[in-house]
């Protein structure tokens, strides 16, 4: 599937200005690059709730249902892990 929309989208911009190859090849690299990047990124994110789900056990439940939102939940945890480096002297 995304190989058609590769070559689709070469043609597209070949037709358009068939001396510019190199245009039409960055474009299929970043088109074919960002569902990695995407993914990656939705790993590193999920490996990091996991870590604090672990660190701070049912404090993290607590934490999301009073923000209501998981992004602003693992700031405060996260900030709160920071708080006690700073403290312990590190």
């Amino acid at each position: 599937m995304h190989s058609v929309v590769f070559v689709f989208l070469a043609q597209e911009i070949l037709a358009k200005n068939p001396w510019d190859p190199l245009l039409a090849i960055g474009v299929i690299v970043v088109v074919g690059l960002a569902p990695l990047v995407v993914t990656i990124g939705n790993r590193i994110q999920q490996k990091r709730t996991e870590r604090l789900k672990e660190q701070f056990g049912t404090d993290y439940d607590d934490v999301l249902n009073e923000t209501g939102n998981r992004r602003t939940a693992e700031k405060l945890l996260r900030e709160r892990l920071r708080g006690q480096h700073d403290r312990s002297g590190h």
